[in-house]
């Protein structure tokens, strides 16, 4: 392997490492730790395929959660605010026959 190849690899996993690590540091402390840690995630990403699956599915429930808050989408534009909410933090749905 080349060792500039070495270096990027070794650099990507301590930057990434420390992010990660800070990140849950600020879940705690004061701090936007969700933001530090995704932003850790995507440096390993680079790298580690386990890390790009975790940002994709991080990406597709962030975009469910924007759809529901802001009603859009004919699923949930006639449903009271309260409900759209509650049905954040449940699993997106698959197709429009298994809302029925």
């Amino acid at each position: 392997m080349d060792p500039i190849k070495q270096l990027r690899r070794v650099a990507v996993i301590i930057v990434g490492t420390i992010a990660l690590l800070a990140g849950t540091a600020m879940l705690v402390l004061p701090g936007p730790g969700s933001i530090v840690i995704y932003v850790g995630l995507v440096v390993l990403s680079t790298e580690f395929v386990w890390a790009a699956v975790l940002v994709k599915r991080i990406k597709e429930r962030a975009a469910h959660a924007s759809r529901v808050v802001m009603g859009r989408g004919e699923i949930y534009g006639n449903q009271p605010f309260r409900r759209r909410i509650r049905s954040v933090f449940s699993k997106p749905p698959e197709s429009k026959a298994t809302l029925n």
